[in-house]
């Protein structure tokens, strides 16, 4: 006689690890965070490659390199010295008051004159965001301590879709709206991104 094998002893845990790794379950905060970094991606998107052609008034292709390469250096050396009084400061308070000044920053390329008054702007830019990133990345650590691996990467992956999307019709959009526009609500998002943060995560 054949004994029918029971496989729910052999396996008792194969239908909690199947429940495990099909039900996501996401806390509020990291949920607010996918929201706000979707929305925020969507507006980079359309600022990546047009503020590329936007420094190109200013000069040829070498200067715009110049003006780009300034934000990042100037972050960097920021960013070394800052991360380690982030904590100290409030990530939050960090990530809403550079927030701020970015918007401010934003709106300061509507007047822009000659390449340098870009090269300020971007070394201003370097400033903020050299406060603006180790504040974020604390916050996002401290959100997504207790997350599952599936949710960290729903995190991931919803806010760079909206980002690819984005791009594929910021020309579209220079060539529809102009450069002021486009200015504004860039400004304006960097605006409620820090207050959505701030107020939300």
């Amino acid at each position: 006689m054949i004994k029918k094998i029971n496989h729910d002893k052999i396996h008792p845990k194969k239908h909690e690890i199947h429940n495990n790794t099909t039900n996501i379950k996401m806390s509020k905060d990291l949920r607010n965070l996918v929201l706000i970094n979707s929305f925020y991606n969507f507006f980079y998107g359309l600022a990546e490659p047009f503020i590329t052609i936007f420094f190109n008034k200013f000069g040829d292709l070498s200067e715009v390199g110049i003006s780009i390469a300034i934000l990042y250096i100037v972050q960097g050396v920021i960013s070394y010295f800052v991360s380690n009084y982030i904590n100290v400061l409030g990530p939050k308070r960090v990530v809403l008051i550079s927030q701020i000044f970015e918007s401010v920053r934003v709106f300061g390329f509507i007047f822009a004159q000659n390449v340098y008054w870009v090269y300020g702007l971007q070394i201003l830019g370097g400033i903020i965001q050299g406060f603006n990133t180790p504040a974020y990345m604390s916050v996002y650590v401290n959100v997504c301590r207790d997350e599952s691996d599936k949710s960290v990467g729903i995190h991931s992956s919803i806010p760079t879709i909206a980002y690819g999307v984005s791009a594929l019709i910021a020309g579209f959009m220079i060539d529809m709206f102009g450069y002021v526009p486009i200015f504004i609500l860039w400004g304006l998002q960097e605006l409620f991104y820090g207050l959505y943060i701030y107020f939300k995560v």
